[in-house]
């Protein structure tokens, strides 16, 4: 808009209704409607933010857990993105402020961690189970079984990223 007047059409209740026209105005560098989205955000001491810090990992790794077990879910599966669609929301938390961009990396490094460790090959999960199976069976894995493991892990994480990448093309827009 740069600070021109603009219209904005809301819905609510499933019905539209027609703002404005208003004036934007530079919030953070960007033009914006009077608001910014960092509310939340909290300044710690450095005493206060390792503890904190702790807390949000922790709230996190949960969710992630939670979001993992419910793919199985229509609400779920929807939730479900690729590549594309972290691209899509980084950009838009970028240009919603670096702190909200950073904490979003911050949630995409954590989850993408927790992912990679279910036990499916070729994730480091995978990989760990298998080692756990052979220790408790007290011999190797044969080859024919570790390769049919294999081929079965690398079609379900082919078949997450191929829903994700659906979701994010045919799905709702972040933008």
């Amino acid at each position: 808009s740069h600070g021109r007047a603009i219209t904005v059409t809301v819905d609510r209740h499933g019905r539209r209704i027609v703002l404005g026209p208003v004036h934007t105005k530079v919030i953070d560098g960007s033009y914006r409607l009077g608001f910014s989205f960092q509310a939340g955000l909290k300044h710690y001491s450095f005493a206060e933010a390792p503890l904190a810090s702790a807390s949000f990992m922790w709230d996190l790794t949960t969710g992630t857990a939670s979001a993992l077990a419910d793919v199985v879910t229509p609400q779920g599966r929807s939730q479900l993105h690729s590549t594309v669609g972290i691209v899509r929301y980084s950009a838009d938390a970028a240009d919603a402020g670096t702190p909200l961009y950073l904490t979003l990396l911050a949630y995409i490094s954590l989850s993408l961690a927790i992912f990679n460790l279910l036990p499916f090959l070729p994730l480091d999960g995978g990989h760990i189970l298998l080692i756990a199976l052979e220790r408790l069976r007290g011999r190797a894995l044969s080859r024919a079984t570790f390769e049919r493991v294999s081929a079965l892990g690398i079609a379900l994480v082919l078949f997450l990223f191929l829903f994700g990448l659906h979701n994010d093309l045919l799905g709702a827009q972040p933008r």
